[in-house]
């Protein structure tokens, strides 16, 4: 098996103390590389726990605005039901209004016919009669 020749290894391996360098070098880089992974897993987990504190709100109104349309809808219904009754109410009162204003007029036509046969009657008292 031939020796690799001193110039075919890269020039940071030729030399002993280069090798110890770029090793150096590259633990560092790995330490980096480490870090930053550490640090972006850290940001990750940071944002998943505020999507999930978001969703948890997103729910929570959600929850809340069913619950807004729930007694908005109850209230409405109260409303309407109530808006029938004072319907029915005022319609029960026009007739019982147009009833009263009918007797009103038929007693005052009974009225003047009493009027006139009395007014008749007392004429007749009145006139002398022709036997005295």
């Amino acid at each position: 098996m031939p020796h690799p020749s001193p110039r075919s290894a890269p020039r940071e391996y030729q030399n002993p103390k280069n090798a110890t360098k770029t090793q150096n070098k590259n633990a560092t880089n790995n330490s980096d590389l480490l870090s930053r992974i550490e640090s972006q897993q850290a940001d990750i987990q940071r944002l998943e726990a505020d999507v999930q504190q978001w969703i948890s709100a997103a729910e929570q109104l959600e929850n809340l605005g069913q619950q807004a349309v729930n007694e908005v809808s109850r209230e409405l219904e109260k409303v309407t039901q109530e808006s029938r009754e004072w319907q029915s109410k005022y319609e029960e009162q026009i007739k019982l209004k147009e009833a009263a204003e009918h007797e009103l007029a038929s007693s005052e036509q009974k009225l003047q016919k009493l009027d006139t046969v009395m007014k008749r009657l007392m004429s007749f008292s009145k006139k002398p009669t022709s036997e005295s």
